[in-house]
């Protein structure tokens, strides 16, 4: 990832971050592993890596938000970063984001809106992800294209005192 998509990327990720940064109640960090599956264009992609997700501490109806960053080394031969904000209620939540996708051989490097429905019960979680590609890095090659497919969380909430 070149320096300036570096910055920007760090950028958006402070951003969607700063509400929960700056909230009155108790917030909860959980650092995690991630596993998906994704139905592509071209083939069916696995996907491994992490997930940390920031987020306020639920109110009295269970609602709670915040904001997440995604790492994953997809089919390891490109990784896929991913940020944005969430939303739950109770056990179910949705995110929305941006997720940027590195070339490989025969896909160009690629920016993509991320929609997320999940459901999350302790620290395990499954969500319905839908990516749609919006711009790619290079005319020559096509882009990943849409990203259809589940992915699994395993993750440990830390809670941090305000």
């Amino acid at each position: 990832m070149n320096s300036p998509l570096a910055i920007r990327v760090s950028l958006l990720g402070a951003l969607l971050l700063s509400p929960v940064a700056l909230a009155k109640e108790k917030v909860i960090v959980s650092p995690g592993v991630l596993f998906s599956v994704s139905k592509r264009p071209e083939r069916t992609a696995l996907g491994l890596g992490a997930e940390v997700s920031a987020w306020t501490y639920p109110d009295s109806e269970g609602r709670s938000g915040g904001g997440f960053v995604q790492w994953q080394s997809m089919e390891f031969d490109h990784q896929r970063f991913c940020a944005g904000i969430q939303g739950s209620w109770e056990v179910v939540g949705m995110e929305f984001g941006a997720t940027y996708e590195t070339a490989n051989a025969d896909r160009a490097s690629t920016l993509s809106f991320h929609a997320a429905p999940y459901l999350s019960i302790a620290v395990f979680s499954v969500a319905l992800r839908v990516g749609i590609p919006l711009k790619r890095g290079d005319d020559s090659l096509p882009s990943h294209g849409y990203d259809v497919g589940l992915a699994f969380g395993l993750k440990y909430p830390i809670g941090l005192l305000r």
